[in-house]
């Protein structure tokens, strides 16, 4: 598994409901701290602004992936 996919996995084992906002949002505070501290992101993600706050298109297709992996197991709710 690659760092953002256990980035993510951490961050759904400790949130009863993790929603895509929250896993977005916590995943770009981890971020913006290793990157303080070592100089280097943990995730792949490419944060651009967005009006909820940092987001990257591309966590629907690694919790798609993560889900057909089995690695997760994840309710849609609308």
């Amino acid at each position: 598994m690659d760092k953002t996919k256990e980035l993510l996995y951490c961050i759904i084992k400790q949130h009863k409901v993790a929603t895509i906002t929250v896993l977005m949002k916590l995943s770009y505070i981890i971020d913006l701290v290793s990157k303080k501290q070592t100089g280097q992101k943990i995730s792949n993600f490419s944060y651009k602004r967005y009006f909820y706050g940092p987001f990257d298109s591309s966590i629907y297709s690694i919790v798609e992936k993560m889900q057909n992996q089995d690695l997760i197991s994840a309710e849609l709710i609308f």
